[in-house]
């Protein structure tokens, strides 16, 4: 080598120790990288379990490589009434009030995180209680680039462990509360089981462990407001929902509302069933639902509401059986009001509201009995409309 003198771009090598390659040089780490690592994960569910969690989180960088040695990647998280504080090393325990951190259990993308409740301040939570999280990574840079997920929002921090301003958006998830079995609702019942919304609100706060069934018990529910169903936690196939009157009662619901709405409306929610028999598998018409909203010309509306929330993310297994299904107002030719409309929101087409049945209901003084609108991306599949009547007023 000794007979070289310069490298490729002219300038003089080393004499005692020339670089081996063609280009002579102190080549450092880069200066010029100028990504974060990109991180990516599938949020956590809102869940009744109270186990340490498990989020799988990929981080990839395409530069220096993501750190896991000095500043390993991070899970941060907290209880939501937990103080909004960052803690001096040391401090990550259940004595001090703030922001908790894990790292993953092991160094390659995809990261397993493991959330350990015993380090939050108060202990393990309860149901009712809402967990917020976020992720950092950071790379090997000279001037390390670090990456927070979720990615909108302003933070400041100088590495993956020294935060002094929290992000401003995180991801959250709620412990749930758990429900399975036969509740009787009315107004001689224990709240939140005393009023049809209570009820439901409580449906929404909670995961179902195995098949639910609300039992109607009073003559008469004024609703305050719609109910809305949302996707069920822990639904299926053998954990579904049903509305339906006690044994031997005969219900009616009332519901209003201002145009372009329902008095239920079901919002990707799946197995659940409305069956206006007051007997198990019977067939009488028990129950009465009724849409006294003053109709206006333009708007639109329905007694049920189906809808979807997307291609694949459609309403699925809904009965809708049994019931009687009335319009309130003796106009009902000002605008477009249904009895059942099964498609997107708010009144358009949806997709995949699939494995529908409507069988056995009276529907009347409506503009429309029925209504099913799907898309060509999103078909309604296995749809069963049978033995309905549709009586005086349904059309105009």
């Amino acid at each position: 080598m000794a007979i070289v003198t310069t490298d490729i771009d002219g300038q003089p090598r080393n004499a005692s120790k020339p670089d081996i390659g063609a280009d002579e040089g102190s080549f450092l780490i880069s200066t010029k990288d100028t990504l974060a690592p990109v991180i990516l994960f599938t949020a956590l569910p809102n869940t009744s379990s109270t186990a340490n969690p498990t989020l799988v989180v990929t981080i990839t960088d395409m530069g220096d490589k993501v750190d896991t040695t000095t500043f390993k990647p991070r899970l941060w998280y907290k209880k939501s009434n937990n103080a909004n504080t960052w803690l001096p090393a040391g401090q990550n325990t259940s004595a001090y009030d703030g922001w908790k951190w894990v790292n993953p259990i092991n160094n390659s993308s995809p990261f397993t995180f493991v959330i350990d409740y015993s380090l939050l301040a108060g202990g393990i939570p309860v149901p009712g209680q809402v967990i917020q999280y976020f992720v950092a990574a950071q790379d090997y840079h000279v001037n390390p680039n670090l990456a927070v997920y979720p990615v909108t929002g302003g933070y400041t921090a100088t590495n993956v462990s020294n935060f002094s301003v929290t992000p401003s958006t995180y991801y959250s998830y709620k412990i749930l509360k758990t429900l399975s079995g036969d509740y009787l609702v009315g107004a001689a019942q224990p709240a939140p089981f005393n009023t049809l919304n209570n009820a439901f609100s409580r449906l929404d706060s909670s995961e179902i462990t195995g098949s639910v069934r609300f039992l109607l018990t009073d003559a008469t529910y004024n609703l305050n407001g719609m109910i809305t169903i949302n996707p069920i936690t822990g639904a299926s196939a053998t954990r579904t929902f049903t509305l339906k009157p006690n044994t031997g009662v005969t219900s009616r619901i009332v519901g209003y509302h201002n145009g372009n709405e329902s008095v239920f409306r079901l919002i990707g929610a799946d197995y659940v069933t409305i069956d206006g028999s007051n007997t198990n598998g019977g067939t009488t018409r028990d129950l009465t639902i009724e849409d006294t909203a003053g109709y206006v010309t333009g708007k639109n509306g329905a007694v049920i509401n189906i809808r979807s929330m997307g291609v694949g993310a459609g309403s699925k297994c809904v009965t809708i059986k049994n019931c009687i299904l009335k319009g309130g107002q003796n106009k009902p030719y000002l605008s477009d009001v249904m009895g059942i409309l099964s498609g997107g929101q708010p009144f358009n087409n949806g997709d995949d509201n699939d494995s529908l049945v409507i069988n056995n209901n009276l529907i009347y003084n409506l503009r429309f009995g029925i209504r099913i609108s799907g898309n060509e991306a999103g078909i309604h599949n296995y749809v069963r409309v049978t033995n309905n009547t549709l009586d005086s007023l349904t059309r105009h």
